[in-house]
């Protein structure tokens, strides 16, 4: 079974659920951004335009984890997020988030309990990352060791947390701006990168080694 974002032309895109036999819309949604399958099987979406994440469960019961713009770590009614876009599934079942105008990377447990993990505008969070402040985080991915890469996108870096919490610059090109990345199984990072110019815009893929 394939998950697939859809924007095509309709001013409510959803969620497309595509298996062998057929291609269903499944409760329609506010822009989503970026999707994940969590350990548990249960399908997380970032709907950035309403500041919100959608969670549906196997089973097919489905929450929203509050659709009210802000900072704010609890429960699902309590949570808020700020643009939450790319979504990454860690092994415990739990979700990372990279919520893009708070700047902070957040993390979302199998009860929906939200909790900051990163940025922010105290650095406050879990993993304590120094003095680091993230500009637009934009997508994440976790490694099987449990460090976190994120795409720092308006810092045009692409930073590496390891699970005690130390962050590093694992790559940088000031003429290029990371927007996505995805890991392969070896350890590689894939990250797609975009460059900006008057009347002009660019884009490339580009492999990088732990």
């Amino acid at each position: 079974m394939t998950f697939v974002v859809d924007w095509a032309l309709d001013p409510t895109p959803s969620l497309t659920v595509v298996t062998e036999e057929v291609m269903e819309d499944v409760q329609p949604m506010l822009g989503p951004g970026s999707v994940c399958v969590t350990a548990t099987g249960a399908v997380v979406v970032s709907e950035p335009r309403a500041d919100r994440l959608r969670w549906t469960e196997p089973d097919g019961r489905s929450f929203l984890i509050r659709g009210v713009p802000g900072l704010v770590d609890g429960k699902p009614w309590e949570a808020r997020f700020r643009h939450p876009f790319g979504v990454a599934a860690a092994p415990d079942g739990s979700v990372v988030v990279a919520d893009r105008v708070s700047n902070t990377v957040r993390r979302v447990d199998t009860d929906g309990t939200v909790t900051t993990l990163a940025g922010g505008p105290y650095g406050q969070g879990d993993l304590q990352v120094g003095e680091v402040t993230l500009r637009w985080p934009t997508s994440l991915g976790l490694a099987g060791a449990g460090t976190l890469y994120i795409t720092d996108a308006a810092s045009n870096v692409v930073r590496r947390v390891s699970r005690g919490g130390t962050s590093t610059v694992f790559a940088c090109e000031p003429a290029w701006r990371p927007v996505a990345l995805s890991l392969f199984p070896d350890g590689r990072v894939l990250v797609a990168e975009a460059q900006w110019a008057p009347g002009r815009t660019t884009g490339r893929l580009r492999t990088i080694d732990p």
